[in-house]
């Protein structure tokens, strides 16, 4: 019996020539010869397809029951060339069978989730044996456009036929196990995939290091279907770490240092992770990793990595108060086409949505959108992902003037985002003038930032601030929102302080140490409009109201005649004065409003009610 080796070139000068040829050995090697071969050649990029072949066929058992001592047909590649011409020489040499169990073999099922097997799913659409020998491949292919009923079945077959095997492959358990956790990311079901990605992590264990070596993408990809588990958990903590471990130094694969599955897989992670570092106000680290996505990736394709880049991107333009640009990006994001789609993905669009509709002043668009999962055209998963959605339903609620519906949104409080609920009945209970309801829910509001994201820390600090304005504690107003802006500064958070309320900028601006520190940053605010503008002037107001030394009875008697356009001889007759007691009044409530004119005084005077 003999082993056949067809390769592409392994010098570095002939990698990427479309020729394959095929060269036989005179002698079977034995294992250990077959290893190390296998490693020579995957240290020059080239992956490898698996095949056992011999002329008995299957007449020994299945077509998984095959034998240690039959022969072993290794197919390579080079990482530049489709693997159609793979495939096309192990079909000539097998049959359909044996070219679907050789790609199984050779780990072909991470490329295939992770995007980068194209030939694969065009012999399972176009040759309808192909995909029928092998339900592990057909699995995949289902997965790949989110057929998941095709893929539950094809996995309960693969499953059923691999437990009937007296010694099945690894390589083949691993693959079903991935499967399953591509399955239940798909069904957002984070219990059973956490419980697939430990299983999957078990059989790892038993791969050759020549089968590791070649499965590049394989360890990022479970670190990007574990992060999306723990992140539905509410654990995103943990869901980042396992990001920045599977995005790694990404980039590098510019230079040649990876293949197309790995850089895809790396991309996943790295575009993920940068849009949950701009939901949690991390700008800059969510801008690094976008733009290294989208610059490495092709923009306008539907991969997932590049579709999260561009949703973290528009989240940050919409922080930073960039309406137009973060509109440009949200649009490229929902407009790019992908056959192969994602809850997570689908739901981190719906929030931005809402987002941009809540500060462009349209916050009955983001209310229907949020209430008709329809309009998202997704099933919405559970868990963190849920509780997010309800908290931008109820902060649509305020930001459209209805802090009663904001607080009857969240009753009962979702459990995995239990600090942004307390600040939004905080500020409701605060719009409503319950001040102790208010002070309530805020203390329920963690203040370590360890364990709160910038922007929750940010917005409870503001808040802190205005009720600490409303109780007339200036003091402790101006600590507070000192540290407050600092933040704000650092990350650019504008679009936050903006819809604080207008009450932020008259406390800076009598403070001349606050107004020094900060009033360039508050320059760069936009100006809220409609509803949010309404609530920031109003809130303006009280607190300029709080801090205007009270009027005399006297000298309310002469703003009112100059409300009503009387000069100071008519005041002076018409309250009984003398003409330089009118100008003594006048004097002192110029000075009490902080005007120097008399229609100033009077419009003053009329914003806080006194006339």
């Amino acid at each position: 019996m003999q082993s056949f080796v067809a390769e592409t070139p392994v010098s570095p000068s002939l990698v990427g020539e479309p020729s394959v040829s095929l060269l036989a050995a005179r002698d079977d090697p034995d294992v250990v010869l077959r290893e190390q071969t296998a490693a020579a050649l995957v240290s020059q990029r080239l992956p490898i397809i698996v095949l056992e072949h011999s002329a008995e066929g299957t007449q020994a058992g299945g077509p998984r029951d095959l034998q240690p001592d039959r022969a072993v047909l290794l197919l390579v590649r080079s990482a530049s060339h489709d693997s159609a011409d793979a495939i096309d020489l192990a079909m000539k040499t097998g049959g359909h069978t044996w070219a679907a169990r050789a790609l199984v073999r050779s780990l072909a099922i991470p490329r295939i989730l992770a995007g980068a097997d194209d030939a694969v799913l065009r012999h399972i659409a176009e040759i309808k044996e192909f995909g029928e020998s092998e339900p592990l491949l057909l699995a995949a292919a289902a997965l790949a456009h989110s057929w998941l009923d095709i893929a539950e079945s094809a996995l309960a077959r693969a499953a059923s036929e691999l437990d009937q095997a007296s010694q099945p492959e690894t390589t083949e358990l691993v693959s079903l196990a991935l499967l399953n956790v591509a399955l239940a990311s798909q069904r957002a079901e984070p219990v059973a995939g956490l419980a697939q990605v430990r299983r999957l992590n078990d059989l790892m264990i038993k791969l050759s290091l020549s089968e590791r070596v070649r499965t590049p993408e394989l360890l990022p990809l479970i670190d990007y279907y574990f992060a999306g588990f723990e992140l539905l958990r509410g654990n995103v903590d943990r869901a980042r770490w396992a990001l920045e471990r599977g995005a790694g130094h990404f980039g590098a694969s510019r230079n040649g240092e990876a293949n197309q599955s790995e850089q895809l897989a790396r991309a996943a992670c790295a575009g993920q992770l940068a849009w949950i570092d701009a939901f949690c106000g991390d700008q800059r680290r969510a801008m690094r990793y976008a733009t290294s996505v989208l610059t490495d990736r092709q923009a306008d394709s539907g991969e997932t990595g590049v579709r999260f880049a561009h949703l973290a991107t528009a989240w940050t333009h919409m922080e930073r108060g960039e309406v137009e640009q973060a509109r440009q990006r949200l649009d490229h994001a929902l407009h790019t086409s992908a056959e192969h789609r994602e809850p997570l993905l689908a739901a981190a669009q719906a929030l931005a949505q809402a987002k941009l509709a809540v500060i462009t002043d349209e916050p009955e668009t983001a209310l229907r959108l949020l209430h008709s999962p329809s309009k998202i055209d997704f099933d919405l998963p559970m868990g963190w992902f849920a509780d997010r959605l309800v908290i931008a339903r109820a902060e649509a609620w305020l930001a459209a003037g209805e802090p009663e519906k904001a607080i009857a949104a969240l009753s009962p409080e979702p459990d995995l985002a239990s600090a942004e609920a307390s600040l939004i009945l905080g500020a409701a209970w605060l719009r409503l003038g319950n001040l102790p309801a208010a002070g309530t829910m805020l203390a329920r509001v963690p203040s370590d930032v360890a364990t709160t994201s910038l922007t929750t820390q940010l917005r409870r600090s503001l808040l802190v601030a205005e009720l600490a304005v409303a109780a007339g504690n200036r003091e402790r107003a101006e600590l507070v929102v000192d540290r407050a802006l600092r933040a704000a500064t650092t990350e650019q958070l504008r679009m936050t302080v903006a819809l604080a309320g207008g009450w932020l900028r008259s406390l800076v601006a009598r403070d001349s140490g606050l107004s020094a520190r900060h009033s360039a940053f508050l320059e760069s605010v936009p100006e809220p409009a409609g509803t949010a503008a309404d609530h920031c002037k109003v809130s303006a107001l009280a607190y300029d109201a709080l801090f205007v030394v009270p009027l005399t009875m006297r000298e309310t008697d002469v703003l009112k005649r100059l409300a009503d356009y009387c000069s100071n001889e008519e005041i002076a007759a018409d309250l009984v004065l003398s003409l330089n007691t009118v100008k003594t009044h006048m004097r002192s409530l110029f000075q009490k409003l902080s005007v120097s004119r008399r229609a100033d005084a009077v419009r003053r005077g009329r914003e806080l009610g006194l006339c």
